[in-house]
């Protein structure tokens, strides 16, 4: 989960995580040198679960940058993209590993959202 300046969503992002993902998992975020509270934030929910960890670029490096961090900090694993103002819905982690478990062919999936340019639904 790559953050910027998100103090006022990233905390229901994380919750949302936590409160809807049934399987194994970590949530790692990358703050991108916010100037708000977001890694504050993130850090008091790190302290209380060790499932999420927390790294902070010293610097703004961008998207892909943070993104590509994150992703090395995972690279034992599968990894599923979020944005810190992502909420996500019940059994959303069963459901979109789905494929890939059911066809080894498939190297990745997208899920659809209400704010995701290409991705979007029902736009």
């Amino acid at each position: 989960m790559p953050a910027y300046n998100r103090a006022d969503l990233i905390g229901r992002a994380i919750e949302s995580v936590q409160a809807q993902s049934l399987r194994s998992w970590e949530l790692v975020i990358v703050d991108d040198g916010s100037t708000d509270a977001t890694l504050d934030i993130a850090r008091e929910y790190a302290r209380h679960d060790e499932r999420i960890k927390v790294f902070r670029n010293e610097t703004n490096l961008g998207f892909v940058r943070t993104v590509n961090r994150g992703m090395a900090e995972s690279a034992e694993r599968d990894v599923v993209l979020l944005n810190a103002d992502t909420e996500v819905a019940p059994g959303w982690l069963d459901r979109l590993v789905a494929p890939l478990r059911h066809d080894p062919t498939i190297a990745t999936v997208t899920a659809l959202s209400n704010n995701a340019t290409i991705a979007s639904y029902p736009n």
